[in-house]
């Protein structure tokens, strides 16, 4: 399964702490966080410049095979549907539904018992279309998911 959304670059966090030197603040619908290093920086073709806040950045995932993590994969963490009914009274009384489906991701930490956030770490929440919810959930709940950042 792939996964592509494009994402806002909000804000871009630079700091002088080992395991989170780049905090990249980026908002889909929903407020997503991205924590790289120089190497994934480098891997992904991303300038840690002003020229990114303001920009937009496409992040990928991919699931894939076999059970060994890498730094830059995730697990899901949530999955959901929304039904939602609003009701208008003005001037006559109607309502309307709609549905919404989103997905957290996250970043697995090597030792669970680590206060440690490990590096790179993703906190991603995205929107899905009906489609992409069911192939979600028709997927395994352990799937693991390759990440690819690239910037627009």
């Amino acid at each position: 399964m792939q996964l592509e959304k494009d994402l806002y670059v909000t804000d871009l966090k630079i700091s002088n702490v080992a395991n989170q030197p780049y905090v990249i603040e980026a908002i889909g619908r929903y407020p997503s966080r991205i924590t790289l290093n120089e190497a994934s920086l480098t891997k992904f073709a991303i300038e840690p410049t002003r020229d990114l806040v303001g920009s937009s950045i496409v992040v990928a995932l991919q699931s894939k095979d076999g059970e060994q993590i890498g730094p830059h994969d995730v697990l899901i963490s949530r999955i959901e549907r929304v039904d939602r009914r609003k009701v208008h009274r003005i001037p006559n009384t109607s309502s309307m539904d709609e549905t919404e489906y989103r997905v957290m991701f996250y970043t697995p930490k090597k030792d669970p018992s680590s206060f440690a956030v490990p590096c790179p770490n993703y906190e991603l929440r995205f929107d899905l279309t009906e489609n992409e919810y069911r192939e979600i959930m028709s997927s395994d709940a352990t799937a693991i998911f390759s990440v690819s950042c690239r910037k627009r």
